[in-house]
């Protein structure tokens, strides 16, 4: 239920870039083992929004983490 949740907050337009990514990121977490396809179209669209977040250690662990998946 979260993942559909999330789904529609990213539809909005009232997301900073970082809020985007965060958002992202959880949207994969709760998809992960639920459905395979949603977690990596959620990884990827972490991928895009974190691209222009200005990078700090936590962007890029979780950058690194999303590229392994």
């Amino acid at each position: 239920m979260a993942l559909q949740r999330f789904e529609a907050l990213l539809r909005c337009d009232f997301l900073t870039e970082r809020g985007r990514a965060n958002l992202y990121w959880l949207a994969a977490e709760a998809a992960r083992g639920v459905d395979d396809a949603k977690h990596a179209d959620a990884l990827a669209g972490y991928l895009v929004a974190a691209s222009v977040v200005p990078s700090d250690p936590e962007i890029k662990d979780k950058m690194g983490r999303a590229r392994a998946m």
